[in-house]
């Protein structure tokens, strides 16, 4: 069996896993991405899912109270959890770069389209580069 050596283990080649590794990349860093299927970008290459609902909701428009709902909630973690839902509890070294970060499965939906699952992905990949640069574990970065 082939070893391979990297700075960051990607494992899913969804949205936010490819943000990643670019992010990653981008900042100098060695990454291996691995996706269990034969092509990357999740559902939004393979089951035409609108990679962002602002064009529909823009278009069409959307209920004052769900935007209401979406802003409050994505203030709130803006506020309260800047970082801290990327921060396992328990596990040291791990950063969720997709849908998985820590949050509620009410508050799911202020976060589950493309644009945010790309910006989650990014994240994930600057934070883990950063880690490295300063030799620090990610939650000493929120701390």
């Amino acid at each position: 069996m082939e070893k391979l050596d990297t700075d960051v283990l990607i494992v899913g080649g969804g949205v936010g896993g490819s943000a990643t590794a670019l992010a990653v990349t981008r900042l100098g860093k060695r990454a291996i991405l691995t996706e269990e299927t034969d092509w990357l970008g999740g559902r939004l290459t393979t089951q035409a899912v609108p990679p962002d609902e602002r064009h529909w909701i823009e278009r069409f428009g959307c209920t004052r109270y769900y935007r209401q709902f979406r802003d409050l909630v994505r203030q709130f973690y803006k506020d309260h959890y800047p970082l801290g839902a990327m921060i396992p509890i328990q596990l040291e070294n791990l950063i969720p770069a997709n849908k998985n970060i820590g949050t509620t499965h009410i508050t799911n939906g202020c976060y589950r389209l493309h644009p945010i699952e790309w910006n989650i992905g990014e994240s994930a990949g600057m934070l883990a580069a950063f880690c490295l640069d300063y030799h620090l574990k990610p939650r000493q970065v929120r701390n």
